[in-house]
């Protein structure tokens, strides 16, 4: 009887929640505990914005399963009709999330060219990862990891979720 005692106590004073454990669950009610159950998740509404005609699309993400841990990032591409023409996920092993997100906008860059998408607008929701990721010249080029793709890319977009971030046209044809 010392331990039901201590435990409504512990709950009581106790700012956390249950989490989805049904015997766990059960057990305190038959005690008489009051359960806390957790936030509902929040459904917010959200709309893919289709690029213009001839103009390919990247939605990346990059994640990492702790500051560092295992980490990895994935891209979709998508035309104007909003038809995927490539999904892509890769692996970085032990790494961090910054890393994974400049990655993940490095490699959507990389498998654009290497397709020869020369219209390209990518989207990213790390704003810190996207300047970091390009380095854009006091001339106007972009550089990837130093390269220059002035040459490759001909209009290239960058948006953090629908705020644009680069404009629409960095270098002539």
């Amino acid at each position: 009887m010392a331990e039901k005692f201590q435990i409504k106590c512990a709950a009581h004073m106790s700012k956390g929640f249950l989490r989805d454990s049904d015997p766990d669950k059960r057990l305190l009610i038959s005690w008489g505990i009051n359960c806390k159950l957790g936030r509902a998740p929040q459904i917010k509404p959200c709309q893919w914005l289709a690029p213009f005609p001839h103009m390919m699309k990247a939605n990346t993400d990059g994640s990492s399963l702790g500051n560092p841990s295992r980490a990895g990032w994935g891209t979709t591409f998508r035309d104007a009709e909003g038809a995927f023409k490539l999904v892509y996920s890769k692996g970085l092993g032990i790494s961090d999330s910054y890393f994974a997100e400049c990655s993940a906008i490095l490699g959507s860059m990389e498998l654009a060219i290497e397709r020869n998408w020369r219209h390209l607008w990518i989207e990213s929701d790390l704003q810190a990862a996207i300047k970091h990721s390009l380095q854009i010249t006091s001339h106007g080029k972009c550089k990837i990891d130093g390269g220059d793709v002035r040459g490759c890319l001909h209009n290239f977009f960058l948006t953090l979720g629908e705020r644009l971030i680069l404009p629409q046209m960095l270098w002539p044809k």
